[in-house]
């Protein structure tokens, strides 16, 4: 369970504003600013068209997501958040080795 979590795509500039409630087996994600976080979500305001003892019957198809972290709205396998460490690290060992060139060279031969 986490409070209001917010998230920005450094990519695409877009601002997500969620609050999750999740306990074994189920979640509920609420998207208060830039729509769901995952594609698998579905939305499930319907729900509000019935009071607390109504019984209806549907059908539902519900995604198990995996949880490998503790941030709210991060559906990632254990594999997949190792990969992208792995890919950050690259990028980051990578603008750290443009950065030392472009300081040497600015530098000039001794």
């Amino acid at each position: 369970m986490a409070g209001v979590s917010g998230r920005l795509n450094a990519i695409t500039g877009e601002i997500s504003v969620i609050c999750e409630v999740s306990w074994f087996p189920m979640g509920y994600v609420l998207a208060l600013k830039g729509g769901k976080p995952d594609d698998r979500l579905f939305d499930i305001t319907f729900f509000s068209q019935y009071f607390f003892n109504d019984w209806k019957e549907f059908c539902l198809k519900i995604n198990a997501l995996p949880i490998y972290t503790h941030f709210p709205g991060d559906y990632r396998t254990k594999d997949e958040v190792n990969r992208d460490k792995l890919l950050n690290e690259a990028e980051a060992r990578a603008a750290a080795n443009k950065r030392l060139h472009r300081i040497a060279d600015k530098s000039g031969p001794r």
